[in-house]
């Protein structure tokens, strides 16, 4: 169980640094209605500052519950 709890947790940090890369890539113009990808009209990228934090945070916590298990 410790193991497959610090494995998962790292699957999960790695998907949110994924997330993170993906997102920052797409377009940030005020031009692009619609059609930003997961922008927001305005061009605002809300997911690049918290979603992808959260989810690193919460596989670093179930890494952290996996190595302290005994």
């Amino acid at each position: 169980m410790k193991a497959k709890l610090v494995a998962l947790g790292g699957v999960i940090m790695a998907a949110g640094a994924m997330l993170f890369l993906y997102v920052s890539m797409q377009p940030v113009t005020p031009e692009c209605v619609g059609n930003c990808g997961i922008a927001d009209s305005g061009g605002n990228l809300y997911l690049t500052s918290m979603l992808p934090i959260v989810i690193v945070t919460l596989g670093g916590w179930m890494m952290a519950l996996g190595i302290r298990r005994k």
